[in-house]
């Protein structure tokens, strides 16, 4: 492609898009320039390109103090580009193209995946050169079960449970679609393996969240029913959440009861490395409210660190992936092992014990 064609990017939420956008962008020889300030700073630079860029498209800007100010500062510059594609309700103001335009532009991104970014990034750059073209966006699951052995998501649980080594002894884990779509599941790969390894059936399903019946997307409590349960009642011995926020809408909690089993707080810091987290004081005020208070009043328990990120630095362009904290994965996994004898072991053959020093592990 001409690479007279410049694009600006700003990404508000969703850091696992950033390397997908890098690498569509470089099969089509686009110009592209993409930012996501929570883990890279807007700088001279990339005000520079911003100046430069034929099209700018900005996606959920508005959710922070950060991304006001940033906004304050490079609205001289949107104010004379023609094309500024913004996917943002309360950036509104900023946008330039019709209704149409953003309709088609919010399914690319949100189907995502690789063909639909390569896609989207065409359809931009289409509003300004009309010569180029673009497929149409094409619709992926917004939930399904995901595993490392299979290029294609499953939709049935009965279809996924033939096709693994089953032992009966499942655990249902909960993960943002969006690690699914962009290909950052390395912490979820880490999950699967040492599941596997203890003689656990892992059952990993991608969810987008409360979902949105008008749009046909099914909310995390029907996923839940629809993966984890049978009949009405549970075919797993326990859950990983990975998610952050409420799990369920509304707090209707019935989803939860019928499925009676113990769901495990699995954490990712999504701002530090490894190394960082390590030496910090854990996850920020923030995270604390957000993934561990908020689930726990649904109920989630035992909430540990299994994840955080690697930072890489391509073409003057730093992304993340998220990358799994070996030894906490094995730590959590060897917990929900205990937890799963501890519940098909015989009444007789338990033991109790009433002093709480006594009771530190299962």
């Amino acid at each position: 492609m001409d690479k007279r064609f410049y694009l600006a990017v700003l990404i508000g939420w969703n850091g696992s898009v950033i390397r997908t956008f890098l690498e569509e962008s470089s099969k089509l020889g686009v110009n592209l320039f993409i930012k996501y300030p929570r883990l890279d700073p807007i700088d001279d630079k990339f005000i520079t390109s911003l100046e430069q860029a034929n099209v700018v498209f900005i996606h959920h800007f508005s959710s922070e103090q950060l991304y006001q100010e940033i906004m304050e500062k490079i609205s001289p510059i949107l104010t004379k580009k023609e094309i500024v594609v913004v996917v943002d309700p309360a950036l509104s103001n900023y946008n330039k193209v019709p209704e149409n335009v953003l309709r088609r532009v919010s399914a690319y991104y949100s189907y995502g995946g690789g063909r639909n970014i390569r896609n989207l990034i065409l359809y931009l750059l289409s509003l300004k050169y009309k010569e180029i073209k673009s497929e149409d966006p094409v619709p992926l699951p917004f939930s399904g079960i995901y595993h490392p052995n299979f290029t294609e998501a499953i939709l049935n649980i009965d279809d996924y449970l033939s096709k693994v080594k089953d032992s009966g002894r499942r655990v249902g884990i909960l993960f943002y679609r969006t690690a699914w779509a962009d290909r950052d599941l390395q912490v979820i790969d880490s999950l699967v393996q040492k599941l596997e390894a203890k003689g656990l059936t892992p059952i990993p399903v991608f969810v987008q969240g409360f979902g949105n019946k008008e749009k046909g997307i099914e909310g995390n409590d029907e996923v839940m029913r629809k993966y984890f349960m049978k009949d009405g009642k549970p075919i797993v011995d326990a859950v990983i959440s990975l998610l952050s926020f409420s799990l369920i809408k509304n707090w209707d909690t019935s989803v939860l009861r019928d499925l009676n089993v113990p769901i495990f707080q699995g954490l990712i810091d999504y701002y530090k490395t490894e190394k960082e987290w390590l030496s910090s004081k854990g996850l920020d005020p923030i995270g604390v409210m957000m993934s561990v208070m908020m689930p726990e009043l649904n109920g989630t328990i035992e909430p540990i660190v299994i994840g955080t990120v690697k930072k890489i630095q391509e073409k003057n362009i730093t992304y993340r992936v998220l990358s799994p904290v070996e030894s906490q994965v094995d730590y959590l996994v060897s917990r929900i092992k205990n937890w799963i004898e501890l519940r098909h072991k015989p009444n007789s053959a338990k033991k109790n014990c009433n002093y709480p020093t006594q009771c530190l592990s299962i």
